[in-house]
């Protein structure tokens, strides 16, 4: 037998028997040799799991920059690279090749994880959304639409403004201390008032559950309100309002009247120009008077008055609206079936907006649309009846996370990958966690810190026009993450590593603000000394997590196993229901 053959009889010895490896290195040359394949089949390994061919890449270079520096550098080894180069090069690169022809081969069938665009996938319906934590200073959280010489100056004949509002779960909106009988101290859903005190103002706002609608002169005169149903209870309700011109004017919430008495009669168009929508000029410098304004009360009254942003929070709306038509009839003149489907054109339509497609277009034939400003987003939601899910073919009906992984795409939160596939069983990268705790806890919309302005600098391993680096970063300004800290020099964040189990209750308790309520005991392999057990017992006592069941005794939670992105589904789904 030969040297060479010695030798790799040796080599493939230490493969059967690991501990030789570990405890009888007699022949160091080949431990190098050994090491270095196990790290490229490692990496290999990684490779499938996190399917960062570009990785493996980098990790199998650098096996061959190690044994060349050996090889130059230590005395050792200067015999052995000198003999034996040649026959161990051609064992490293076959196998290297044959690694990455096969990486290469499950790259092509199983392609990397490139997010598909929401546009990509078959559509869903969608509702505009006035969230009730982003400010609106300076005219933003609204939308306008101009009424001057146009269709959308209504008001000389009897009108219908209906449409479909839901506040969801844990959506709150204020109820101005000082507020009276008129629809002006509501939360305003629709404004077409004038600034001062005219027979042509008209709107509709929400009072703790309440639908009003009233106009001018005097809004605490000339104003009516629903009762008997609650209209902020986390479901999709239609709102129908009908005023003639005689004055009379009725509230319809799903059908059933809620309301009726008298308002201003007659011709309440606008026909200004008036005295002009300025309050503390020059901070608040825009004339909204000729438009008519979604989601907030149209003059930003109260944050041009007292400069406060958070003012102008005390009378706008927080929720969800969708599939609003102006009509020039009084439609309803008795309780009526509520519609199943959006609401049709007709030739009293004045103007429809849908919001599908992330704007204010007007649907009609002859559009008439709004302008939606910086801090209104968009979701992904229907109130005709159960959500429409666009199941992924990866993820049937038998799946256990099929329910949560259906809400987070109708939302727009997952989109899944090429091919349409979600693949549930895949881990989550932290970077992929940013961007899903981004998304589901409407951090897009919440301005306290813009990037631009951020307290806190770039994390050195997430470089602008890195993947997820938005995300990331406005996680990292809104204290939801600091990142691992170093011997030298700022944290860094590990974008590529898995989330655990213990950090993923980690992210969800800083974004959603989830506290713990009841004492409810402790899993048994997570104590006080466990990393994240505060985070972990939160999510436990708030029914977020259950763990694992055994054989026999309490279940656990097995906090270092690596998060699923059908588990992690589940725990932000169920997060955003305490929201």
């Amino acid at each position: 037998m030969t040297y060479n053959q010695n030798t790799l009889k040796s080599f493939l010895h230490i493969f059967i028997k690991p501990k030789y490896i570990l405890y009888k290195p007699k022949n160091k040359s080949l431990f190098v040799i050994v090491v270095s394949f196990v790290d490229i089949f490692k990496n290999f390994f990684l490779f499938l799991a996190k399917s960062s061919y570009n990785l493996f890449l980098l990790d199998l270079s650098f096996v061959f920059a190690k044994l060349n520096l050996i090889c130059m550098l230590t005395i050792n080894f200067k015999n052995f690279c000198r003999k034996q180069k040649a026959f161990y090069t051609k064992i490293l690169t076959s196998a290297s090749v044959l690694v990455i022809l096969f990486a290469t081969y499950l790259a092509i069938i199983n392609p990397s994880p490139t997010p598909v665009e929401a546009a990509t996938l078959p559509a869903f319906g969608k509702a505009v959304y006035f969230p009730d934590s982003a400010f609106p200073i300076g005219y933003q959280r609204r939308i306008e639409f101009p009424i001057v010489g146009n269709k959308l100056n209504i008001g000389t004949t009897d009108f219908t403004i209906e449409f479909w509002m839901k506040v969801p779960s844990g959506v709150y909106n204020y109820t101005l201390p000082m507020a009276g009988p008129g629809w002006v101290w509501g939360n305003i859903i629709l404004d077409r008032d004038i600034y001062g005190n005219y027979p042509e103002d008209f709107g509709i706002s929400l009072y703790n559950g309440n639908i009003r609608f009233g106009t001018g002169p005097d809004p605490d005169v000339n104003t009516i309100q629903t009762s008997g149903v609650d209209v902020a209870d986390g479901n999709w309700h239609h709102v129908a309002v009908v005023r003639t011109l005689s004055g009379q004017a009725r509230i319809y919430v799903d059908g059933i009247q809620r309301a009726s008495g008298n308002v201003q009669g007659g011709d309440i168009s606008y026909v200004g120009p008036y005295g002009g929508g300025y309050i503390n000029s020059p901070k608040c410098n825009e004339n909204k008077d000729p438009y008519l304004v979604l989601g907030a009360e149209k003059h930003d009254y109260f944050w041009c008055l007292y400069g406060n942003p958070l003012d102008a929070l005390d009378n706008a709306y927080s929720g969800y609206l969708d599939d609003l038509r102006i009509s020039n009839v009084a439609r309803y003149n008795s309780n009526f079936t509520v519609p199943t489907v959006p609401h049709p054109e007709d030739s009293n339509t004045v103007a429809i907006y849908r919001f599908d497609d992330n704007t204010a277009n007007d649907a009609t034939s002859s559009p008439v649309s709004g302008t939606v400003k910086a801090r209104v987003t968009f979701v992904r939601d229907v109130p005709y009846g159960p959500i429409d899910c666009v199941a992924f073919a990866d993820v049937p009906s038998t799946n256990s996370f099929y329910s949560y992984i259906c809400s987070l795409r109708h939302d727009g939160i997952v989109d899944g990958y090429p091919g349409n596939v979600y693949k549930p069983n895949n881990f989550v990268t932290r970077g992929e966690m940013a961007k899903f705790i981004f998304l589901s806890s409407y951090l897009f919309v919440i301005d306290p810190l813009p990037l631009e302005t951020c307290a806190y600098p770039d994390f050195p391993d997430v470089p602008v026009g890195a993947p997820f680096y938005k995300e990331i970063m406005f996680l990292r300004c809104t204290d939801i993450v600091s990142g691992y800290s170093q011997p030298s020099g700022p944290n860094i964040y590990k974008p590529n590593n898995f989330v655990t189990r213990g950090e993923m209750a980690k992210f969800i308790v800083n974004a959603f603000g989830i506290r713990i309520t009841t004492p409810c005991g402790d899993f048994p392999d997570v104590n006080p000394s466990t990393p994240f057990y505060t985070e972990i017992t939160i999510l436990k006592c708030n029914d977020v997590v259950s763990g694992y069941s055994q054989p026999s005794g309490p279940n656990i939670y097995k906090p270092n196993n690596f998060v699923t992105r059908g588990e992690m589904a589940k725990f932000i789904e169920i997060a955003r229901d305490l929201y």
